[in-house]
C-alpha cells in the first residue's frame, strides 16, 4: 500500500471474494486498535459488530455482487476493545491482478452522532410545551 493511501484521513481495507481482509491502512488499524497481523487474513466478520455480520450477509453481499458497489451504507465496527463504532462504509468489487477483490473506504461517524444528538436536543428544548 502507498504512503498516502496508507495515512489517508478514512480508513481504506481490501477484501477477498470469500471476504478476507486482504489489507488494512494504518488509518483504520488506529481506528480499531489492531494491529495488521492481527487483521490480514482474518474474515470481515472478526471486525463486525453483531448487527452488522447479519446486515453484511442478508445486503451487503448481495448488494455488492449485483451492482458491484455499496455507497454511503451505515454499518457499525468492532474495535479490539469490543467498542462499536458507526461508520460509513463505501466499497467497489474490481478485477486487480487475475483476481476479484472489494475495496472499502470508511469514515467514522462518532462525532456526526454526537452532534445530531446535541441538535436534536436542542430542537425539544426550544419546543413550547
Amino acid at each position: 500500500m502507498n504512503e498516502q493511501l496508507n495515512e489517508a484521513p478514512c480508513g481504506y481495507l481490501t477484501l477477498s471474494e470469500e471476504d478476507d481482509i486482504l489489507s488494512v491502512n494504518q488509518t483504520l488499524l488506529k481506528l480499531l486498535g489492531y494491529n495488521l497481523d492481527q487483521l490480514q487474513g482474518q474474515p470481515i466478520n472478526f471486525i463486525l459488530s453483531a448487527s452488522a455480520i447479519l446486515f453484511h450477509q442478508l445486503y451487503l453481499v448481495p448488494l455488492i455482487k449485483l451492482e458491484n458497489q455499496i455507497e454511503e451504507i451505515y454499518i457499525s465496527l468492532k474495535s479490539v476493545d469490543d467498542e462499536e463504532i458507526p461508520v460509513l462504509l463505501n466499497a467497489v468489487q474490481r478485477e486487480r491482478d487475475g483476481r476479484t477483490i472489494i475495496e472499502c473506504v470508511v469514515i467514522p461517524m462518532r462525532k456526526r452522532n454526537e452532534l445530531e444528538n446535541e441538535l436534536l436536543k436542542a430542537k425539544k428544548r426550544q419546543r413550547p410545551h
